[in-house]
């Protein structure tokens, strides 16, 4: 490669730098990730779930085990 090529090849890779620098610089930056849980507290919040919702099929079949009572109309 000569060097008038060489001297165009390295003003092209520092104005792509720059352009890039640009953009980087004027792009939105996105919020940080929240944490992800570990699997033994994955595990522990989903045992957790299923606790509270068998105590809530427990609470309605308890609530439920009897009809509710009809109001029987008055004699007129």
């Amino acid at each position: 490669m000569s060097p008038a090529g060489r001297r165009d090849l390295s003003a092209s890779f520092a104005l792509r730098t720059v352009e890039n620098q640009r953009r980087r610089a004027a792009a939105p930056t996105s919020p940080p990730a929240p944490p992800r849980p570990t699997p033994q507290q994955f595990v522990a919040s989903a045992a957790d779930l299923f606790d509270d919702l068998v105590a809530l099929c427990h609470s309605l079949r308890r609530d439920h085990s009897q009809p509710p009572a009809v109001p029987v109309p008055s004699a007129r």
